[in-house]
């Protein structure tokens, strides 16, 4: 972790913003075993059933605020306390004061929920429905994320995933500008499609409704002949030619 803070300090002149991140799942809440097959819990099978990604700090990020119960402050918990997202809430009774047991790579921890927190995810890097207070999931084993503006250069950004990974062979860059050029790629390619469509449409009605105007120009030539006779003036005849 500090090895590739280094590289990108050195690189971009800020550190990065790690997060610790820890896989776990719902097994109990409020005592109740979690059973996938009882008409309760099988309507939540999306929310029971999953794995969360959870993690563990002292503070709220710029996104988040907090709807019922208290945060907590900076010092560490002598007893596992988590903050949940509000769509949690509810969930088979879940709320401020309940508790949640964890399995955390097969060691079973119960947390109790001191606060429900609003997350905006539309304005989050990294946002979590579940958040653990600190002293709890510090010696659990740990995934440790991060987003950061990489260098702007196609040559330099390459330079920079290497050094990265030839160092630290265990850690993944995910490079979203090469995610953003290739869904840029498959829209443009939709857009030519969509467009050459549009196009052939267009030249088929059109060819159709020239069609339909020859065969029936004989028809037109005679009914304008017949109400010409009848006293039909030019203008007339032309308004009744562009109404059709």
């Amino acid at each position: 972790r500090q090895g590739v803070s280094d590289i990108v300090t050195e690189t971009m002149g800020s550190p990065p913003i790690l997060v610790p991140t820890v896989r776990t799942r719902i097994v109990a809440i409020n005592g109740k075993d979690i059973d996938l097959n009882e008409p309760e819990m099988k309507r939540e099978r999306g929310r029971l059933g999953r794995e969360y990604v959870v993690t563990y700090r002292p503070n709220l990020e710029s996104n988040e605020s907090i709807v019922a119960g208290k945060f907590w402050d900076e010092s560490l918990s002598s007893e596992p306390e988590v903050s949940i997202e509000e769509s949690l809430r509810g969930l088979s009774g879940l709320d401020v004061g309940g508790e949640i047991a964890f399995d955390v790579q097969g060691r079973k921890l119960t947390a109790r929920v001191t606060s429900v927190r609003h997350v905006d995810w539309r304005n989050s890097r990294t946002g979590f429905i579940v958040l653990f207070r600190p002293g709890t999931l510090e010696s659990a084993p740990q995934m440790v994320v991060g987003a950061l503006n990489g260098p702007a250069g196609e040559v330099e950004r390459s330079r920079f995933q290497r050094a990265l990974v030839d160092k630290f062979p265990n850690v993944s860059v995910v490079d979203v500008a090469d995610v953003a050029r290739a869904v840029e790629r498959i829209i443009n390619n939709i857009t030519l499609a969509v467009s050459f469509v549009a196009s052939f449409v267009l030249l088929t009605g059109a060819l159709i409704l020239i069609g339909s105007l020859a065969m029936t120009k004989f028809q037109r030539v005679y009914e304008v002949a017949v109400l010409k006779t009848l006293g039909a003036k030019r203008k007339v005849l032309l308004k009744i030619l562009l109404a059709e």
